[in-house]
């Protein structure tokens, strides 16, 4: 079937054909099949002879489509899976050169650190050399001075060997008793305990550079400065899991989806920065701005112009002398007008 607007043409041919390596071209007013067979045989005419039928003719073009959408089905799993696996090899490249680079300044490090020694030891020498005969003398001095100390014989003896025992108090909530709520303080350690516990084994062959979410957050943007997005959102997801409650993290990542156009994925983590970024202080207010901001992108991308111009002014109230801030805010409120 070929589907050329507003022509549409369709054969039922006598066999199956190969359709990854077929094709149709269509030029100067005429259509050019080329179709391989999927086995090798003379057909002795070119359609089935059973197409008159209409129930036959609906019944190949389901499969067809069945056929057309578990090929479609294939090639995007075969996708995803290659997509994972480069995603994985590149983020394996860089801590491989990030390690090589390590190494390469712990052996210049080490060199001069030979270097210095070597230097300070021929210096020691040749003090030793001028000075030996002042060494002679203050050895004699040394030993007349140690033939008048008192013998081992002489020295009180040791003192007898004891024992501390060391004991710690149960943890307990500052709680007074009036305010006490013991079985939410308790569900909280559990909570806290199986979530460790689930870090520890989900991260059980990572490297110990690797468990650190700092670590992972500086990696991620540098991944970020080189254009690697998919590894930057990679990184700051394992870091997310290690230490949830960081805003940077979901602000950071927020961008790179906003980069790879994963518009709705963008105001998620925007809107949960934004949600840990309280309360709203002047310490933080940077760090709001672009929150408000990349989601107000993202709405603008959706054509959302209304919750856009929430978030753009939100951003305005934070940096009101930002002037392309200012530009890009009326651009949206005359979008929202033209709506309305």
């Amino acid at each position: 079937m070929v589907n050329y607007p507003p022509f549409l043409y369709e054969l039922f041919l006598k066999a199956p054909v190969d359709s990854g390596n077929s094709s149709a071209q269509i030029g100067d007013g005429r259509v050019t099949f080329r179709l391989e067979k999927k086995e090798y045989a003379i057909w002795g005419e070119l359609s089935d002879p059973e197409a008159a039928k209409e129930e036959f003719r609906q019944q190949q073009r389901n499969a067809a489509l069945e056929e057309n959408q578990q090929q479609t089905e294939e090639v995007a799993k075969q996708k995803c899976v290659e997509k994972r696996k480069r995603e994985k090899f590149s983020l394996q490249q860089e801590m491989m050169l990030d390690e090589l680079e390590r190494k390469r300044i712990e052996e210049l490090k080490e060199n001069e650190r030979l270097q210095v020694t070597k230097t300070v030891e021929l210096m020691e020498s040749e003090v030793q050399n001028s000075s030996s005969s002042s060494v002679i003398q203050k050895s004699n001095k040394s030993k007349s001075k140690n033939q008048n100390k008192p013998t081992s014989s002489e020295l009180p003896p040791p003192r007898n060997a004891g024992h501390i025992k060391v004991t710690f108090t149960q943890r307990e909530f500052p709680s007074a008793a009036r305010e006490s709520k013991h079985a939410e303080e308790q569900e909280w350690l559990q909570k806290q305990a199986t979530a460790r516990q689930s870090i520890e084994i989900e991260c059980a062959d990572l490297s110990p550079e690797e468990r650190n979410p700092q670590w992972l957050k500086e990696k991620g943007d540098t991944f970020y400065s080189n254009g690697d997005f998919h590894g930057a959102i990679n990184a700051y997801t394992l870091a997310v899991k290690m230490c949830p409650n960081l805003p940077s993290l979901y602000s950071n990542r927020a961008a790179c989806h906003l980069q790879l156009r994963n518009l709705h994925k963008a105001i998620e983590d925007s809107s949960k920065a934004l949600d840990l970024l309280t309360p709203p202080v002047e310490d933080n207010a940077l760090a709001r701005l672009h929150c408000h901001v990349r989601r107000g992108t993202a709405f603008c991308n959706l054509e959302l112009y209304i919750e856009a111009l929430q978030d753009y002014e939100a951003a305005q109230r934070i940096s009101p002398t930002n002037e392309e801030l200012r530009l890009d805010t009326e651009k949206i409120r005359h979008l929202v007008q033209g709506l309305i």
